[in-house]
């Protein structure tokens, strides 16, 4: 985690991409937090920052996040694995203009049974090794298509996640797409918690 150097304030950014109240951190990954105080988080626009209050006992304040920089308390998931240039190799790919995000490439390549998910724009890389040349984080704050507030690599660059480090949610194809799983594909789901998970195909209009 970043923290800010505020000392009245902690600013928390989430993205909700559905309107659904499933929030993600910067990368994707589903946040581990499930139980809410009152009035859950706004998600009146499509960026939204929460607001703790040192002063007043860390009760939050919602609030749209606005033009210039923030301070931020940004979450991301160890199996954020880092910046390279993009793989000559894959095992699998799947690609999409507007609705490519790097939950969708992590859960695509988990459904794959593909260890590593590099994802560069609108192009999503299944991989079994990390690609060649690390390169600067700064080389890969392209916003995704689908939510600009995670990112998608950047030219020639991509965006490397351990897939099983990532936590899966989605209990049915339409979980999915509420997350911001859009694209046809085989993935895997958990009906219930504690029972074995399982492949489904998703069409993704959440059947």
């Amino acid at each position: 985690m970043k923290s800010n150097t505020s000392t009245v304030d902690v600013i928390s950014g989430m993205f909700d991409p559905s309107y659904s109240m499933v929030y993600t951190g910067e990368d994707g990954s589903y946040l581990s937090y499930s139980a809410w105080d009152a009035g859950n988080p706004d998600t009146s626009g499509l960026k939204t920052r929460v607001l703790f209050k040192k002063t007043a006992n860390f009760s939050w304040i919602n609030a749209e996040i606005s033009g210039g920089p923030n301070g931020a308390l940004c979450e991301t998931n160890y199996g954020f694995d880092g910046c390279y240039n993009n793989p000559t190799t894959h095992v699998a790919k799947i690609s999409h203009s507007r609705f490519m995000n790097s939950l969708q490439c992590i859960e695509y390549c988990r459904g794959q049974d593909v260890p590593m998910a590099a994802v560069s724009g609108a192009d999503c890389y299944c991989v079994v090794s990390q690609p060649t040349g690390r390169q600067s984080p700064s080389d890969c704050h392209l916003g995704c298509p689908y939510n600009p507030v995670q990112h998608c690599g950047g030219t020639n660059k991509a965006n490397v996640y351990y897939v099983g480090y990532y936590y899966s949610r989605a209990v049915s194809c339409r979980h999915l797409a509420d997350q911001g799983v859009l694209l046809a594909g085989t993935y895997w789901v958990q009906e219930q918690a504690g029972r074995t998970s399982r492949k489904v195909h998703c069409n993704n209009n959440g059947n």
